[in-house]
């Protein structure tokens, strides 16, 4: 009988050693944990985040973990705490393909886990490659989404594997603790849908919890209902439809690794409305431009852009979770301050007239020859008109995207912005260099309480 999707995933996953990665996938990991830390800074004065990291430190057990910002609490309510931060401002890296996901948002158990079983900054590292290659190639393999089921589902697979591999399950347990993680704990859509709440920048923290506790179990000998793509109540069946997933193509064996083609967000905005803000904040700075002239504004953009960000309920958005996700708002936000910061998603900024004056004289509509492009490129045009003239901008890859990259001084600058708050500039520069040379630390339970 052939291998199960599963059994080549753990297989590949136990034999995926940091002799394999290549020094780009190396050093571009690393800024991701640098831009992860930062946007969990970033979320800490969150309200949900704080209730979140309030609950994990009010736990104990045998093995604990650090929670980002200070404290500790069991590993499971600790990776909870860290994955919900990182993710809650949603300013985290993207990956856009047949399902959208955070590969970033992996790091709730990676990092947790490292910290609470003494990993090294090599196997870090590893695990971190891992969860992202399994993620993204899910992601290019089948839709979650048109189904109505969330993304984060891929990430019970990665999470479990990346965990897994730095608590030193065998092949079988790595199996067993996909199996586990997939079975009980699938996500629905309904959590991006509509008025959002603060569950939309928790779900994949959850994820990252289940799939931690999946992993222990399977570590404790517990075996997980098979096969859980291709099974009668799979996947498959139950998800996303029949789909391949060839492991020889993965990065270490035949391709190149996917960490590196995931996009860093510059603004903390959902990853479609990047390029719309780029171009409102580029035409701010290159005209003598006032928002108060603006008669019109023009967008258009690809079909997921205009489904997932431009729907009825981001035309007047009332809450932050809400905003972030809407381009209208977002758009327009942007011309009246002159500036996209998560001070622009305060709820008296969310709920101001001003905004609202603005979204009224937009529009957005889908071209399809962007629709065609999407995934490959995110191109967006915009044409503001006002009183006098009219301007134009068109973007085709956001800043972040590999192909137009955050400079290292750009990263940097978004690490001092997410952690401002929370960390003096000497604690900001030593966090920094510990996150980057973190391949150099025998120990992981050392960078967190430095971070």
């Amino acid at each position: 009988m052939p291998a199960t999707i599963a059994e080549n995933l753990a297989d590949y996953a136990a034999e995926l050693s940091y002799d394999d990665l290549d020094e780009r996938t190396i050093e571009d990991a690393k800024d991701r944990l640098v831009d992860s830390i930062a946007t969990a800074y970033a979320g800490l004065d969150e309200q949900p985040v704080q209730a979140v990291r309030e609950y994990a430190q009010r736990s104990s057990a045998e093995r604990t973990a650090t929670v980002i910002g200070g404290g500790e609490g069991s590993l499971e309510r600790a990776t909870l705490a860290n994955g919900s931060a990182i993710r809650y401002l949603d300013w985290n890296d993207t990956y856009l393909s047949l399902e959208p996901g955070h590969p970033s948002d992996n790091f709730g158990a990676l990092l947790t886990v490292a910290d609470a079983y003494e990993s090294s900054g090599e196997e870090l590292l590893t695990a971190t490659a891992l969860a992202y290659e399994v993620q993204t190639r899910l992601c290019d393999a089948a839709s979650l989404r048109k189904n109505g089921w969330d993304h984060v589902n891929y990430g019970l697979a990665s999470a479990s594997l990346g965990a897994g591999k730095l608590m030193g399950l065998s092949t079988d347990e790595l199996a067993d603790a996909v199996r586990l993680a997939i079975n009980g704990h699938a996500a629905m859509r309904q959590a991006r849908t509509g008025e959002l709440t603060e569950w939309k920048g928790m779900a994949f923290g959850n994820a990252d919890r289940n799939a931690v506790v999946a992993a222990e179990l399977a570590k404790a000998g517990i075996n997980g209902p098979k096969p859980i793509f291709e099974g009668e109540f799979g996947v498959f069946n139950q998800l996303t439809g029949e789909f391949e997933l060839d492991v020889e193509e993965f990065g270490g064996r035949g391709g190149d690794f996917k960490l590196p083609r995931t996009y860093i967000k510059r603004y903390p905005v959902e990853y479609h409305a990047q390029a719309a803000v780029n171009c409102a904040l580029d035409m701010l700075e290159e005209q003598d431009l006032e928002w108060t002239d603006i008669e019109k504004i023009e967008n258009e953009t690809y079909e997921a852009a205009v489904s997932i960000i431009a729907d009825e309920e981001k035309w007047d958005p009332q809450t932050r979770e809400t905003a972030d996700h809407s381009m209208p708002y977002c758009i327009a936000r942007a011309f009246i301050d002159g500036e996209m910061t998560i001070e622009q998603f305060d709820l008296e900024k969310v709920k101001a007239d001003d905004v609202r004056e603005l979204m009224d004289v937009m529009e957005v509509v889908e071209r399809d020859e962007y629709t065609e492009a999407y995934g490959e490129s995110f191109p967006h045009r915009m044409v503001v008109h006002t009183t006098e003239k009219a301007y134009e901008c068109e973007m085709t890859y956001p800043r972040g995207h590999p192909d137009n990259p955050l400079t290292e001084e750009q990263l940097a600058g978004k690490f001092a912005d997410g952690t401002r708050e929370h960390l003096s500039e000497a604690e900001r520069d030593a966090a920094l260099d510990a996150l980057l040379s973190v391949d150099e630390m025998d120990d992981v339970s050392e960078l967190l309480p430095i971070v």
